[in-house]
């Protein structure tokens, strides 16, 4: 019995460092490399408490393998663009200034049915109020709704939902393709923003050129176009 309390303790403490190394949050807003290592936790941990011959010390190897190979890949995903869209995916543009973008609907496998119902979780039941709407990777959809349909204390000027463009000092070329700018075109914007790609952490933008910069180790600049 006492052995079996001290596995359990052990246990628990292996999975809460764990999940703190790993430095995520909730379920729903793990990426799929995330929530694949809290599985096969979860299933070392029962092996480990349900073969009482086996050495624990075995199970809680494999477990910090495990974050450490969690914690690699994140951080090749942070430096590499590409092999973080191949892992996680990207986000997808479902419904584009009130159109709903069918071959993307395709693309995700999704119906109409499930996308009233994603509109139904975030508060809006008319799909005639969306301007745009965009599933995250996680599963989540954020919606911007149109002028008409905000609250008057939110109404502005309608423009698109800002797109991330530069993460990390690294250019993400699928939201300026999205946005319908050229490389060379951002490039120039970039200049007359006086800004660095290499320096840039963090940058949206929507189509009415409204920016969002935050350079690295600096704290965040935020420009409106009038």
């Amino acid at each position: 019995m006492i052995k079996v309390l001290l596995r359990t303790l052990i246990s628990y403490i292996a999975i809460i460092v764990s999940i703190r190394l790993m430095g995520k949050r909730q379920i729903g807003d793990m990426q799929p490399t995330e929530l694949v290592v809290t599985l096969l936790i979860g299933e070392l941990i029962a092996i480990s408490l349900q073969d009482l011959g086996e050495p624990i010390l075995l199970s809680l190897s494999s477990i910090f393998i495990l974050v450490f190979l969690e914690v690699a890949v994140s951080f090749v995903c942070s430096k590499v663009p590409f092999i973080k869209r191949l892992l996680g995916g990207k986000p997808i543009v479902l419904i584009n200034k009130g159109v709903i973008d069918q071959k993307a609907m395709a693309e995700v496998r999704m119906s109409s049915e499930d996308l009233l119902n994603l509109l139904h979780s975030f508060g809006t039941f008319d799909i005639e109020d969306v301007y745009c709407a965009v599933l995250e990777v996680n599963g989540t959809l954020s919606v911007n709704l149109k002028k008409e349909a905000q609250p008057l204390t939110l109404k502005a000027p309608q423009n698109s939902l800002p797109l991330l463009v530069v993460s990390n000092g690294k250019l993400i070329t699928t939201s300026i393709k999205y946005l319908g700018l050229k490389k060379q075109d951002f490039m120039l914007l970039l200049k007359n923003k006086k800004a660095n790609l290499k320096d840039i952490y963090f940058m949206t933008l929507d189509s009415g050129g409204n920016t969002v910069i935050i350079n690295k180790t600096q704290t965040p600049k935020k420009e409106n176009v009038q």
